[in-house]
């Protein structure tokens, strides 16, 4: 198992979600892991419950979760 699998499956994530790069920062102690969605993707509206395609990317966040394991 690799480290994208690792965080795929410690972050409970589902497709279309994917981990598409972890980073391992020993200098900052920190693991920085980026998640994506295929452009491809298409998700249910929250009201109507009809599936659509995205239409639009929000910029980069950031979030942090204290301890991992």
């Amino acid at each position: 198992m690799d480290n994208k699998q690792l965080y795929q499956l410690v972050l409970g994530l589902e497709p279309p979600w994917y981990v598409s790069q972890v980073e391992v920062r020993k200098d900052d102690e920190e693991i920085r892991i980026d998640l994506d969605v295929p452009p491809t993707a298409t998700f249910c509206c929250p009201e109507c419950g009809e599936e659509s395609p995205r239409y639009d990317r929000s910029a980069q966040r950031c979030w942090r979760h204290l301890d991992t394991c």
